[in-house]
């Protein structure tokens, strides 16, 4: 869970920290998000799915320890599907409301 933690963490301070860094560059607060994210989109978003795609097979083991590696594997990638989608969306919405 150590992982997953660091994980969803991981994709809201990469994209706040681009946001920041961006506004201090550009005079326009809406224009600098933008640039922000469309920046970091494909990256943040490959680097996610590679992640899913890596502990995916966990649950495929045939062995008595394979079903609490399913639900292992499956809070995982929910966490951060939903960590991915809410640093594209929310965080982006929050900055420009400030």
């Amino acid at each position: 869970m150590a992982i997953a933690i660091g994980l969803v963490i991981d994709d809201a301070v990469v994209i706040t920290e681009n946001i920041a860094r961006h506004l201090r560059l550009h005079d326009d607060r809406l224009q600098a998000i933008r640039a922000a994210v469309q920046e970091l989109i494909w990256p943040v978003t490959t680097s996610t799915l590679t992640t899913v795609v890596v502990f995916l097979p966990l649950g495929l083991c045939r062995a008595s320890w394979g079903s609490s590696l399913r639900r292992w594997r499956t809070t995982l990638t929910v966490a951060v599907l939903v960590s991915l989608v809410l640093a594209l969306t929310i965080i982006p919405l929050l900055a420009s409301s400030s």
